[in-house]
């Protein structure tokens, strides 16, 4: 399965000799990142909102399992996954929990439609391309989730050229 993170998402199942597949994608995507990180806090450049990122809290903006559960009630469930983003946005939740949050639930979209994608398929690689590859909270939420859903997910080197790559390699 290939994930190409760019403004929007798309998805596209890919076996050795056979035609890739196209499986869909969604709007969600840099876009979404830039366009609600400008809105809702003013900023509207990466190396910004990474920068932000780096002192949020999340715990000021998603509301997690633990937090809607008894503890033991969902065994086979990590008790720290989202349940709701920005379900739990305090009022005291500054500009760089924000900033957070809007990463956060940007890339946990996007994880979430590719392992729907990949189960589906019933494989458990999943290769990552576009400029979201780049982006540190993107990465932490793709490395941090795949444990939890028996994925393993691949960033191949120049990976926010995945796209120009390879449709300069496609012989169709």
């Amino acid at each position: 399965l290939i994930v190409s993170m760019g403004t929007g998402t798309a998805l596209v199942y890919a076996e050795a000799g056979k035609e890739p597949q196209y499986l869909g994608g969604t709007g969600v995507g840099g876009g979404t990142l830039l366009g609600l990180s400008r809105k809702m806090i003013g900023v509207d450049t990466i190396e910004h909102i990474e920068q932000l990122c780096e002192g949020g809290d999340l715990s000021k903006i998603d509301l997690t399992i633990k937090d809607i559960t008894q503890q033991g009630q969902f065994p086979e469930m990590s008790i720290n996954l989202t349940a709701s983003n920005f379900g739990n946005l305090s009022d005291l939740a500054d500009s760089h929990d924000i900033a957070l949050g809007i990463a956060n639930m940007v890339a946990e979209t996007i994880f979430m439609m590719a392992i729907f994608a990949a189960r589906s398929k019933g494989i458990s690689d999943i290769v990552l391309t576009g400029n979201l590859t780049t982006i540190a909270p993107i990465r932490r939420v793709f490395e941090g989730l795949a444990s939890h859903f028996g994925v393993r997910f691949i960033i191949p080197e120049n990976s926010s050229f995945g796209t120009v790559i390879g449709a300069a390699l496609y012989e169709g």
